[in-house]
């Protein structure tokens, strides 16, 4: 065999284990990027859906105090409707009296 062929351990194969080394490393090196890739968009998408709560939290609590809003205003037509029967009643028994 000549020396050519053997590499620095004595193997004949013409430095097959460097290429297979390099072969690895490459395709790590793929997977590496495509991990990366997939990490990126993950990310991505979970601030995306952190974006969404905060934007539906808000629209809750506006929601939460349009809603007191109209209770407060509902109590205060049921005094004003509850002072206006009074009043009605006190009329009609007034009417009354008079006939």
């Amino acid at each position: 065999m000549s020396d050519e062929n053997q590499n620095g351990d004595g193997d004949v194969n013409g430095g097959g284990d460097e290429q297979d080394l390099k072969a690895k490393r490459r395709r790590l090196q793929y997977d590496l990027i495509i991990l990366d890739s997939d990490l990126k968009k993950m990310v991505a998408k979970k601030e995306q859906s952190l974006a969404e709560i905060k934007r539906l939290k808000r629209q809750a609590d506006l929601l939460k105090v349009q809603i007191e809003d109209k209770e407060r205003e509902q109590k205060k037509m049921d005094s004003e409707e509850a002072l206006v029967r009074n009043d009605f009643m006190a009329l009609k028994k007034k009417i009354n009296v008079l006939n």
